[in-house]
């Protein structure tokens, strides 16, 4: 799976809101997919490379497509683009859509709950420097490693082509970054979400300040990655979901938890996961 050829420092990475921050290398986020609505000329998602068929993306980027678009979402309807830090898919690969599989339990217990999906590509992907998988690990290392504060802070990278802001919603023309702080169970519960929106299947991440740094709309379904040190190479354990609007005091993102679905994941993949 990918390692980040083009290593930014945290530290100074941490003030920059996802579209106001920096733009991404192509090379150091190869793992990262722009979902396009063709007949709208709009990318509305973003996706990750986990093997050399499959992209794993946000359940609402297909179950609200409809909102968005005022029409069903049809694999006929969408490209999808590898290989580019460019938002439009400019010089980017453009695959198809055989198949798409939504979590049979999204939305069972609040909106955003198993917000996960899998896509088929139309065609296998050669891997490039530029198109790599994003690694995967086993649940039981993500929460002991990754989604912990036993061994110090964790910081989150997150990527994407979404909105400047709230309230300004004229998108980026290359993907962007920001690093953001893992938040623990206690804290993301206790902010004013609405009773039972935080599940088991997502965590959160952020500042309780605004104008620090967050993910906005049509960031959703693209990576918040870890990696443990510049010696390793960067895991997937989030999928942008949800938040209360983008970077608002007093709130944080909502990401979904990978890692819980990391049976459901392989059922469809084993076979084609890269080794």
């Amino acid at each position: 799976c990918a390692r980040d050829v083009l290593v930014h420092n945290p530290r100074v990475r941490m003030a920059g809101r996802i579209t106001l921050g920096y733009s991404v290398d192509k090379v150091s986020a190869p793992w990262h997919a722009g979902l396009r609505m063709r007949s709208h000329d709009k990318t509305f998602c973003g996706a990750n490379l986990i093997s050399s068929s499959w992209l794993i993306t946000a359940a609402h980027c297909i179950r609200h497509f409809h909102i968005e678009f005022k029409e069903i979402f049809a694999k006929e309807k969408v490209d999808i683009f590898l290989g580019t830090n460019s938002c439009n898919g400019e010089s980017g690969v453009k695959y198809g859509i055989k198949s798409y599989v939504v979590h049979p339990k999204f939305g069972a217990r609040a909106v955003y709950d198993n917000d996960v999906a899998l896509v088929e590509l139309d065609r296998s992907v050669t891997f490039t420097e530029d198109i790599r998988p994003v690694c995967l690990q086993p649940s039981s290392i993500i929460n002991n490693n990754y989604l912990t504060h036993k061994l110090g802070h964790k910081i989150g990278r997150v990527v994407g082509c979404g909105q400047y802001s709230e309230f300004r919603k004229a998108a980026p023309e290359y993907l962007r970054e920001v690093y953001v702080p893992y938040v623990n169970r206690d804290d993301c519960a206790s902010v004013n979400i609405g009773q039972g929106n935080f599940t088991d299947s997502m965590f959160c991440a952020g500042y309780s300040r605004r104008n620090m740094g967050d993910a906005c709309f049509c960031d959703s379904g693209g990576s918040l990655t870890m990696r443990l040190s510049e010696n390793h190479p960067w895991v997937l354990v989030g999928i942008v979901s949800w938040g209360v609007g983008c970077d608002r005091s007093n709130h944080y993102g909502y990401y979904t938890h990978v890692a819980a679905f990391e049976n459901w994941i392989q059922n469809y993949t084993r076979s084609d996961r890269d080794p």
